[in-house]
């Protein structure tokens, strides 16, 4: 069966009960915000997010970007929740590239770790917005 993001809005709006429970949910999830926390991240962090991601919309990411005072931001145009298993590529370029970047991955590793790659390479004009 397959369910697309009307059915679900559909379901969701079906009864009372129903979106009294999702709505329940969003405060939970809002009670335990760390969003005051992330100011206090000291360390270098590399955030990853999809244009087409309706789970976790890239905005949440430029905004603990604005709040992460170490943090560095990159968004893939083409991917949705999944940019890991979607493009590998892209999310290993810049992971390698911050590793680097962060002193925790030599020319020699990286060197090493391309000549293992277990998919091919797929040239997509690197879709990125930093």
């Amino acid at each position: 069966v397959e369910t697309t993001l009307v059915d679900l809005l559909d379901h969701l709006c079906q009864d009372e009960k129903t979106m009294e429970t999702y709505l329940w949910l969003f405060q939970e999830l809002n009670a335990h915000s760390v969003y005051h926390l992330l100011g206090s991240v000291e360390q270098d962090s590399l955030l990853i997010s999809g244009m087409f991601d309706i789970l976790l919309p890239p905005y949440h990411m430029w905004e603990m970007q604005r709040r992460m005072p170490r943090a560095t931001h990159i968004c893939d145009c083409w991917s949705s929740h999944f940019t890991l298993l979607e493009h590998p590529e892209i999310v290993l370029k810049y992971m390698r590239s911050s590793l680097m970047q962060w002193g925790l991955l030599t020319a020699t590793d990286q060197h090493s770790i391309s000549k293992k790659r277990a998919w091919p390479r797929h040239h997509l004009g690197d879709g990125v917005v930093h």
